[in-house]
This record gives structure tokens, C-alpha cells and sequence, in this order.
């Protein structure tokens, strides 16, 4: 059985055009990574830690990010630091996602 994302959680993506491209860019990357046989347990692991930081209120908080460098014991916007960093090694700083500033 694979781990899927919550209904709430797609539903609030609909409207956040940049978060939904930087999460569906990162599980499409992981069903990728199934499909050509690489380590189930370590794709299922990367899963299972996403599906755990997903936003459950809607302010669009992840509940497991309390703490960052600039604001100690506030959440910051959803996706969290974890999607992030998983995009990041994933697939690089800048590929897809559209989550870093654009050039006029």
C-alpha cells in the first residue's frame, strides 16, 4: 500500500498554485523512483516522513515544524522545511516547484 496525500491537504493545494507544483513535483519524483525498482523501504521511508508534515488547520502550518533559525517556536508557511529540503536533494534548489524568486 503507498501513502497518499489527505484529502484536506489536496484540497488546500488547489488554490496554491507554487506549492502544489513543488509538492506534486516531489511525489511524482518518488513514484518515479518506484516504478524503475529503486529501494522500496527508502522511498516508503521519504513517504511516510511527508505524509506526517502535511497541513491539518487552516492556517497552512505543518504541525511538526515548530522551530526555525528566524522565528524560534513559530511555524512557517506549509510546504515545511522538510518538503523543502526533500525537493532540494531530489531534484535540485531550482527544478520545478517555482518556489525560489523570479527575474523580471
Amino acid at each position: 500500500m503507498t501513502l497518499q496525500l489527505s484529502t484536506r491537504t489536496v484540497a488546500w493545494l488547489a488554490d496554491r498554485p507554487r506549492a502544489r507544483e513543488l509538492v506534486g513535483s516531489v511525489w511524482d519524483t518518488l513514484t518515479d523512483l518506484e516504478h524503475k525498482g529503486h529501494h522500496p523501504g527508502a522511498i516508503a521511508a521519504l513517504r511516510f516522513v511527508l505524509v506526517h508534515h502535511q497541513p491539518p488547520t487552516p492556517t497552512g502550518r505543518c504541525p511538526h515544524c515548530r522551530f526555525t533559525w528566524r522565528r524560534l517556536w513559530r511555524r512557517r508557511p506549509w510546504p515545511c522545511v522538510v518538503w523543502r529540503q526533500i525537493h532540494h536533494e531530489l531534484l535540485g534548489p531550482f527544478a520545478g516547484g517555482a518556489h525560489h524568486r523570479q527575474q523580471p
